[in-house]
């Protein structure tokens, strides 16, 4: 082979020549909403850790009890699969944040929360158990 030539790049298997973009499988966005309110009073999160019984996720400028009960719901990222459960606030740890908008420093209070899965469905369950083995968080055990 001569220096003007380069080699051609080796197809993998199943590989079309498409181009693989790697994306962060965190954070998380969600919705939370409490079990006796409206609609309405539902407010975003994003979740930093997923595991089979349940998540961490920080939220900006709500209260929550321990014991509480929620409902969440998000989409695994690069799957099809929208997961919508009830949750129990297991722990809680509050933090501020400051941020400068147009030159004003403001001080906002940020909560990293874990949540319990209540009950999960069974094909949730099985679908974050794909996700975490997926992105190497958890081995799958024969």
């Amino acid at each position: 082979m001569n220096g003007d030539k380069k080699a051609p790049r080796k197809l993998q298997p199943n590989d079309k020549g498409a181009r693989v973009v790697k994306i962060s499988p965190y954070p998380i966005e969600a919705t939370v909403s409490r079990r006796d309110a409206t609609p309405t009073a539902a407010f975003s999160a994003a979740i930093i850790r997923l595991e089979e019984f349940g998540l961490v996720c920080k939220i900006r400028g709500q209260f929550l009890k321990m014991g509480e009960l929620f409902d969440i719901s998000f989409e695994l990222p690069v799957s099809d699969v929208f997961v919508d459960e009830q949750v129990r606030t297991v722990k809680t740890s509050e933090t501020n944040e400051v941020t400068r908008r147009d030159g004003v420093d403001t001080r906002e209070k940020i909560v990293t929360v874990e949540f319990h899965f209540k009950a999960v469905a069974d094909i949730n369950k099985m679908s974050i158990r794909s996700f975490l083995h997926r992105i190497g968080q958890k081995k799958i055990l024969g």
